[in-house]
């Protein structure tokens, strides 16, 4: 009794379901590391530019100090036109360096000793320093500025009461906040009061010893050296919650005066629990996705090998019944290759072509006679035919069938072909020598298909990602544009800083353009206008652009077809769409060339078809499947931002539409170039009225 073949293949399928839960198990821990990677750089990116806008307000404060302080020194009264005491300060004194006197305007707070005073008095621009006094609870600066009346203006500043209005209101994500250290390591700002003026390194480890305090020492010694950068750390507390919690923290350095003087360290904290249920809730997401992938890989494979053994099965009682009738299996065996379309063909161990079906004998233009004992070399490229040669003597040398999938060009001048090779010993044909059974069969149109519903959920995919993308984005362009709004009324038109300023604004809104294509499409909304008439739309794209293809030396051919039925889409985003695709042919023939535009109805599918074709250089192969995605272009840096087509295929998309590329240079025609893009549109069913 003859075992059954399908049991046998139990085990194997059972492996191979182990093994892919594990590669899926290995890629969701692999893309929730690089996902969560991603989004605690993104929001530490996001805690920098908070970091960088407080040092910005710093600054712009201390010069404002600095300007009441000069105007200060100058007035016949020596009055201040602003709030001392809600500025910090603490003690205004002016020296008189010509002649060694020292003027005294408020109660004296801490002395200064002979030594400050000579070394003020050298100074030519303000300057600021840090003092120690352990008489006060927070730490005090001494900002010294220099006046043109060889005097000096020596303030003391309650450094805490100066920085809290602005450092108080940094917030980052929901809990976050910032604090301030001095090149001392104490704290000049922190929420905690109790935090300001002691050293960073000494009162966490009184707070709470023994925690890992490594990270933050790292990271609080690249502070005191006035670096610039980010990282995480372990803490035992934030805010209200006690216990050890990771902080992601982002730092910089901030020079409150001249160069000579100080200077303190920024930092912008938050909990790293923050940004995890983001994380989790895609990581999930991706998790079902590859499973969902897997179960339906796996299914198939199943399925695919039930046939393949069902097939092996009858394949072999078929042999069985021809070596007992050998006429009768001789005329099934012929009835059954005949009448396939697939190529079917007999190979010797040597390497010799025993038969052939009709099927491949029209495929390669020759009679089935005249393909008996040539080598397979002879109707196969080299490569192929080694590749066919070697599944031959491992079926023949073991006695086992194979089944591989190859890609050949059979053809010079076509696209290759995806052939899926199944080989098994066949026996009665010449009983001197070993023969292959040979069968092949073309999956070209079914890797096409495939390749189509892949590019098709990886463009959906990127279009979920790009619109969150593109709305965290527009948060941090908010506020850089807004400050650069509150600045420009700060200076004259004309002056430099005006014009640096209209210089970040204009860069921050070809930003803002660039997320609005990102979002352009994802976003789904209806038609503003329907019954859209396609040839109008061409027509008058082609009055705005016709001049500029003249002079790129490009000719523009037309054929519109009359009587188009209209579509259900918005006139302007159509015009975006054709738009793109004439400005990519643009682009392709530098030399000039010519630019063709053809529209036609299929009225039995009910669509408008476009097609806009040139004769420039051309796509090449390996970047046929890549021309749709986000940021992806082959111009040199500075031509192109790669989201033409991408915006052009979800506009197409959104109106139920389709988009193809062609390119004759992927079917290596000889001096052949340039590229079709053929859109497809539903069409509007009008009904005929009665």
């Amino acid at each position: 009794m003859k075992p059954n073949r399908d049991v046998t293949g139990i085990p194997v399928i059972v492996t191979i379901a182990l093994l892919g839960v594990v590669v899926l198990v290995a890629l969701g821990i692999w893309a929730d590391r690089a996902m969560r990677s991603a989004v605690i750089d993104q929001f530490n990116a996001q805690q920098m530019i908070l970091a960088d806008v407080a040092c910005k307000s710093i600054k712009e404060k201390f010069e404002r100090l600095i300007q009441q302080l000069a105007s200060f020194a100058k007035s016949e009264t020596q009055d201040t036109h602003f709030d001392l005491k809600s500025w910090g300060v603490k003690s205004i004194r002016i020296m008189d360096c010509g002649i060694g006197k020292l003027f005294k305007k408020s109660e004296d707070y801490p002395e200064l000793d002979k030594e400050i005073l000579e070394k003020s008095c050298k100074l030519h621009e303000p300057t600021w320093f840090d003092t120690d006094n352990d008489n006060v609870q927070k730490p005090l600066g001494l900002l010294v500025v220099p006046t043109k009346e060889n005097s000096q203006v020596l303030t003391f500043v309650d450094i805490y009461l100066f920085l809290k209005p602005i450092l108080q209101e940094i917030s980052s994500g929901k809990t976050g906040y910032a604090w301030l250290i001095d090149q001392h390591g104490r704290f000049v700002y922190h929420p905690m009061d109790a935090f300001v003026g002691q050293n960073a390194f000494v009162i966490r480890e009184k707070v709470a010893p023994g925690l890992p305090y490594k990270s933050i020492y790292h990271i609080q010694n690249a502070m005191i050296r006035g670096e610039r950068g980010m990282g995480r750390y372990w803490s035992a507390w934030h805010r209200d919650w006690v216990g050890p919690v990771e902080k992601l923290i982002a730092y910089t350095p901030v020079k409150p005066a001249s160069p000579q003087g100080v200077f303190w360290s920024l930092a912008v904290v938050a909990p790293i629990w923050e940004v995890e249920g983001a994380v989790r809730s895609v990581g999930r997401k991706l998790f079902a996705f590859y499973a969902f992938v897997f179960l339906l890989l796996v299914g198939g494979g199943i399925f695919i090998t039930y046939r393949e053994r069902k097939w092996a099965d009858n394949l072999e009682k078929l042999v069985e019944e021809r070596t007992r009738e050998l006429r009768q299996s001789e005329d099934r065996y012929r009835s059954l290759v005949e009448s396939a379309e697939d190529f079917i063909f007999t190979v010797t161990q040597d390497g010799m072509i025993g038969s052939i079906n009709s099927f491949m004998a029209r495929f390669f233009g020759i009679s089935p006679s005249d393909a008996n004992n040539k080598p397979v070399y002879s109707l196969f490229p080299p490569d192929a035919a080694s590749r066919l040669m070697e599944m031959v003597d491992y079926t023949l040398t073991n006695g086992r069938s194979c089944r591989k999938e190859i890609e050949v060009a059979l053809k010079p001048t076509e696209n290759p072909m995806f052939l899926s090779v199944t080989i098994c010993p066949f026996g009665f044909e010449a009983h001197h020598q070993s023969v292959a059974l040979c069968i092949a069969r073309d999956l070209t149109e079914y890797r096409k298909l495939e390749r189509q519903l892949i590019n098709a959920e990886k463009l959906a995919s990127l279009g979920t990602l790009a619109a969150g993308v593109a709305h965290e984005i527009n948060n941090p362009l908010g506020v850089i544009l807004g400050f650069c709004d509150l600045l420009k009324e700060k200076f004259p038109p004309g002056s430099e800083e005006y014009e640096d300023l209209l210089i970040i604004e204009k860069q921050g809104s070809l930003c803002k353009g660039v997320v609005e294509n990102l979002l352009s499409f994802a976003r789904k909304k209806g038609a503003e206008n329907g019954g859209v008439d396609v040839n109008a739309c061409i027509i008058e794209l082609l009055r705005l652009v016709g001049h500029s293809l003249e002079l790129d030396n490009i000719q523009v051919v037309t054929d519109l077809r009359e009587n188009l039925p209209p579509i259900d889409a918005d006139q302007g985003e159509l015009q975006q769409v054709f738009l793109n695709l004439i400005t990519n042919a643009r682009a392709a023939m530098k030399k000039g060339g010519t630019l063709s535009i053809r529209t036609f109805s299929d009225h039995s599918k009910a669509q408008v078809i476009v097609e806009v074709a040139d004769t420039g250089e051309g796509i090449p192969e390996e970047h046929m499947d890549r021309i749709f995605e986000p940021f992806f272009t082959t111009k040199p840096e500075g031509e192109g931002t790669g989201l033409g087509l991408f915006v052009t295929y979800g506009i197409v998309t959104k109106y139920g539409g389709a988009i193809t590329c062609e390119s004759p240079i992927n079917r290596s025609e000889a001096g052949k170039g340039g590229t079709l893009f053929r859109i497809t549109l539903p069409a509007v069913i009008q009904k005929e009225e009665s």
